[in-house]
C-alpha cells in the first residue's frame, strides 16, 4: 500500500461511537480508542470532582466534549436516548452508582441491546471488596503485582503498573473483544475491567515461576534488580545506566568494556550466591560511578552489552531512536506521547487538541437527532451546558 493510500485509508475503529462517562484513569483508555479512529464523546460534569490536570495532560486528546448534569430531571432519559445510538458506553464510578442513577447495564441493554457496556474500577463489580474505596496502589497490592516491585520496600511505579497496565489496557482489550463478538451475535455485553484483576494477570507469570521453584522473595530474583547483570547503576553525574546483560555473551562484553576482566570472572555469572552477586554489583557500581552517563554511552555505542541510559521522561522525548519511531510528538504545549502498536495501514491520528468542557455540546446533540427547539429546551433546563464560546 502506497503512502497516499495509507493516508486515505480508514482508521481501524472509524464508525465506532463511544459515550465516555468516566473520570481519572479510564479516559486514558478511551483516548487510545479515539487515536485509532473511534468517535469518543466525553460526557463531563458541570461540577467536576477533580481538576483538569489529567485532561490537560492529554487524556482529552482526540475526543469531543459535552457537559451534562446527570442529576437534573430528564437527564437520564436524554442519556439513554444518546446511548441507544452508541456502540460503547464507558463508566468508572463506584460500583452501584450508575445503577442508582438509572444508567446501569440492565437498563441500558433494555434500551440498546447492541451497546458494549464497559466498566473500570479498582476491585470489580463483585467480591467482598467491590464496594471499598481505593486507588491503583491498593489494586496492584491486592493483585500481587506490587509485591514484585522494588528491592527492600515495595514501591508503586507511578501510575504505570496500576492505572494504565492493570486497568486501562484490559479495558481497551475488553472493549475490542466485545465489539468483535458483537459482529457474531449482534449483542453487546458488560466488560468488567478491574485493576486488581489486571494486576493479578500481570503477576501471573511470576506466580507460575514460583510454583516451579524458580524465584523467591522480592529482591532475590533474576529480573528484580538483585543481579549485577540486570539492574541500574548510578554514574558520576548522578544519572543512571540500565544493564540487562542476562545472556553470558552480553555480560562478558560488559565486563570487558568496563575493564573489569581482572576483577570479575564472567564465566561464574550463573553460579553466584546472593552475597557474591552483591559483591560483583558493588564492583561494577564503583567502576560506573567514575564516569558521567554520556561518557559511558559513548563507550558502549559500539559494544553490544544491553546497556541503555535511564532517560528522564523529558529526555526520552528527544532521544534519536524515539524521534525516529515518533514515540513522542510535538504538541501545542510541548512533547506528548504517541500511541502503540503500529499498524502497516493507517494506524492512528495524533490529535493534540483537548477540547474545553462543553465545546461540542450543541454539535453532539444535533448529531443525535435533536431539533434546535429541543436543544434550546435541554440547555434552558441546564441538563446540558454549552461551552461559553458556543453558547
Amino acid at each position: 500500500m502506497g503512502a497516499e493510500q495509507i493516508e486515505s485509508a480508514p482508521r481501524p475503529l472509524e464508525g465506532i461511537r463511544i459515550l465516555d462517562f468516566s473520570t481519572l484513569a479510564a479516559p486514558w483508555a478511551s483516548m487510545l480508542l479515539a487515536a485509532y479512529g473511534a468517535d469518543v464523546i466525553a460526557v463531563e460534569s458541570p461540577r467536576p470532582a477533580f481538576d483538569d490536570t489529567l485532561r490537560s495532560a492529554g487524556f482529552g486528546r482526540g475526543k469531543r466534549s459535552i457537559v451534562m448534569d446527570l442529576k437534573s430531571p430528564g437527564a437520564i432519559d436524554l442519556a439513554l436516548q444518546m446511548i441507544s445510538k452508541c456502540d460503547v458506553v464507558i463508566e468508572a464510578m463506584r460500583p452501584g452508582k450508575m445503577e442508582e442513577l438509572g444508567l446501569g447495564p440492565d437498563i441500558v441493554h433494555k434500551v440498546s441491546p447492541q451497546t458494549v457496556y464497559a466498566r473500570f474500577s479498582n476491585f470489580g463489580h463483585s467480591g467482598p471488596l467491590h464496594q471499598k474505596g481505593g486507588h491503583d496502589i491498593n489494586a496492584i497490592a491486592l493483585g500481587g503485582a506490587l509485591s514484585l516491585v522494588g528491592l527492600d520496600q515495595p514501591l508503586p511505579p507511578a501510575s504505570m503498573l496500576g492505572d494504565w497496565a492493570s486497568g486501562g489496557l484490559p479495558l481497551v482489550i475488553g472493549i475490542l473483544l466485545a465489539l468483535i463478538e458483537r459482529t457474531k451475535t449482534g449483542r453487546g455485553q458488560v466488560v468488567d475491567a478491574a485493576m486488581s484483576d489486571g494486576a493479578a494477570m500481570l503477576a501471573g507469570p511470576a506466580l507460575e515461576m514460583f510454583k516451579k521453584g524458580v524465584g523467591g522473595p522480592r529482591g532475590t530474583n533474576l529480573l528484580d534488580g538483585s543481579r549485577p547483570y540486570y539492574t541500574t547503576y548510578r554514574c558520576a553525574d548522578g544519572k543512571w545506566l540500565a544493564v540487562g546483560a542476562i545472556e553470558h555473551k552480553f555480560f562478558s562484553a560488559l565486563v570487558t568494556a568496563l575493564g573489569l576482566d581482572h576483577a570479575i570472572n564472567a564465566d561464574d555469572q550463573y553460579r553466584w550466591s546472593l552475597e557474591q552477586a552483591e559483591n560483583t554489583r558493588a564492583t561494577i557500581a564503583s567502576r560506573i560511578a567514575e564516569k558521567k552517563r554520556d561518557e559511558w554511552l559513548t563507550l558502549f555505542e559500539d559494544v553490544d552489552a544491553c546497556v541503555t541510559p535511564v532517560l528522564e521522561i523529558d529526555e526520552a522525548c528527544y532521544h534519536p531512536h524515539n524521534k525516529c519511531r515518533q514515540s513522542f510528538v510535538q504538541g501545542i504545549n510541548g512533547p506528548s506521547s504517541s500511541f502503540a502498536p503500529r499498524l502497516s495501514g493507517r494506524p492512528f491520528a495524533i490529535d493534540q487538541d483537548v477540547p474545553e468542557r462543553g465545546r461540542n455540546s450543541i454539535e453532539v446533540l444535533k448529531e443525535f437527532g435533536f431539533s434546535n427547539a429541543q436543544i434550546e429546551g435541554i440547555i434552558a433546563t441546564e441538563i446540558v451546558s454549552p461551552a461559553a464560546s458556543s453558547a
